[in-house]
């Protein structure tokens, strides 16, 4: 991993349970139920062949339907919802429900970063619980943006691939 690895931030969160005086850490854990939507993207330097991932899980008995951007066209095509269970599993073996909500590089001297990269995550699971970070030139460690990243690109190249009106 770059440099970058090396100012990720980390994630607390404090509860309080009526009393001002007092706070209780909460450990964040593995939200129960389904998958139900999941949204991600990483926008660098350059145009990224697949983008702006929107995956959503339909009714019982529907495919779940995956927007994304391929190269500058929006896209949008039925998949399996088993890539929802497959990115669930991601997000629990990851502990991607442990992330801060921002990470963000600090700068010495109160200086911008002018280029770089961005990403967002979102997950929405059954229960209304969700899981939303983002991030400007830092991540959290592990690997999970990368195998999220990784699985939803893979299904829309499986997408493109199978799509007469998309050959050359």
């Amino acid at each position: 991993m770059s440099l970058l690895g090396l100012f990720t931030a980390c994630k607390s969160q404090n509860n309080t349970d009526g009393d001002s005086q007092s706070t209780k850490k909460v450990e964040p854990t593995m939200p129960k139920g389904k998958l139900l939507g999941l949204e991600y993207n990483f926008s660098g330097m350059r145009i990224e062949q697949f983008s702006d991932f929107n995956l959503q899980r339909k009714e019982k008995g529907h495919k779940a339907t995956m927007k994304f951007r391929h190269y500058n066209k929006e896209v949008e095509y039925e998949v399996s919802d088993t890539l929802l269970d497959a990115a669930k599993r991601i997000i629990e073996e990851e502990k991607m429900y442990e992330y801060g909500v921002s990470y963000s590089w600090e700068v010495p001297n109160g200086e911008r970063i002018l280029d770089g990269y961005y990403w967002h995550f979102y997950a929405l699971f059954e229960n209304k619980d969700t899981i939303s970070s983002t991030g400007s030139n830092a991540s959290p460690s592990g690997e999970g943006l990368h195998r999220i990243n990784a699985l939803l690109s893979t299904a829309a190249k499986q997408c493109i691939d199978n799509d007469p009106n998309e050959q050359p």
